[in-house]
C-alpha cells in the first residue's frame, strides 16, 4: 500500500492565556492510500492540533517548530498559503470537531456547499448546486434538494454532520481528517455516521485518519489505531490483534488507564 501521508517528528506549539505551550512533541505515523487509522487519546492530548497541523490551519500565535508532514511526496511544513489552498478541501478535507460553529449560520445549506466546490472546481453556479444536491444525497441526507434551501439552525444534529460530511467530500478529497465526528451523537447516530464514512471512504477511494479518545469507536471503524500520549506517538495496533488493547470490551471512552497506560 502506498503511503499516502507521513508524520514525523511534529511538534506544534500553540499560544494559551499564559504563554506558548508544546502541543505536540514529537508525533509520527503513516496513512497508506485508502487506509483508515485513528490517533486515540485523552481530551488535551493534542489530537485536533495534529489534525490542525496537517490543514495548516493553527490558530493565531500557533506554529510548527520541527517535523515533517509528507502529503503524497509533498511537504505541507512551510508550503506556501496559495499552493496550500489548493489542496485544502481538494485533496485534503476536514470534519471539524465544533460542528455547530463549522457552517455560515447566514447562508443556506445549498450556497455553502456550492462556495466550496466553485473554490476548486471551473463550474458554473448552477452546476456547483447541482453537485451540492449530489453529494448530499450520497452522504445519506432525505431530500436533498430541499435541504439546499434551508440553514445550519433548521438542521437536527446528525443531520448537521451529514451536511458537513457532504461538504468535505463534494470535491473527492484523497484524505479526510474527522476530528471526533460522533461527539455528542446517540449511539445509534454514531453507528450510522461510522458506517456513511466507510461507505464514502469505499466509493470515493479515499484514506481517514480518525481523531477520538473513544476506544471501541476507533476499534470498530479502522483499520489500525495509535496511541497519543502527552502530544506524542504511544503503541500502534490492528483491531482484534489479541496482544492489542484494542480487543479489549471497552465500551466508554478514555481516559487510558482503561488501557493500562497510566
Amino acid at each position: 500500500m502506498a503511503v499516502l501521508l507521513e508524520v514525523s517528528g511534529l511538534k506544534t506549539y500553540l499560544r494559551r492565556r499564559h504563554g506558548t505551550v508544546l502541543a505536540i512533541d514529537g508525533l509520527s505515523f503513516q496513512l497508506g492510500a485508502g487506509e483508515t487509522l485513528a490517533l486515540v487519546g485523552d481530551s488535551g492530548c493534542g489530537k485536533s492540533v495534529a489534525g490542525l497541523s496537517i490543514m495548516q490551519l493553527l490558530p493565531p500565535g500557533g506554529y510548527i517548530a520541527g517535523g515533517q508532514i509528507r502529503f503524497d511526496g509533498q511537504e505541507l511544513v512551510g508550503l506556501a498559503d496559495r499552493a496550500m489552498s489548493h489542496l485544502r478541501g481538494a485533496q485534503i478535507a476536514m470534519l471539524f470537531q465544533d460542528a455547530d460553529n463549522s457552517l455560515n449560520p447566514t447562508m443556506t445549506v445549498g450556497e455553502q456547499i456550492a462556495e466550496a466546490v466553485r473554490i476548486h472546481r471551473k463550474v458554473s453556479h448552477r452546476d456547483a448546486l447541482h453537485r451540492a444536491e449530489e453529494v448530499l444525497q450520497i452522504s445519506g441526507v432525505a431530500g436533498p434538494r430541499d435541504r439546499l434551501g434551508e440553514y445550519p439552525h433548521q438542521l437536527s444534529g446528525s443531520l448537521l454532520r451529514q451536511v458537513l460530511v457532504a461538504m468535505a467530500i463534494a470535491c473527492e478529497p484523497r484524505l479526510l481528517i474527522a476530528d471526533e465526528p460522533t461527539a455528542s451523537l446517540q449511539p445509534s447516530q454514531q453507528r450510522d455516521l461510522m458506517e456513511l464514512l466507510e461507505e464514502l471512504r469505499q466509493r470515493l477511494r479515499m484514506a481517514i485518519l480518525l481523531l477520538t479518545r473513544d476506544v471501541s469507536l476507533a476499534a470498530a471503524s479502522v483499520d489500525r489505531v495509535q496511541l497519543m500520549r502527552g502530544g506524542g506517538s504511544g503503541d500502534d495496533a490492528t483491531p482484534g490483534d489479541p496482544l492489542g488493547p484494542t480487543n479489549r470490551p471497552y465500551s466508554k471512552p478514555l481516559p487510558l488507564s482503561a488501557w493500562g497506560l497510566r
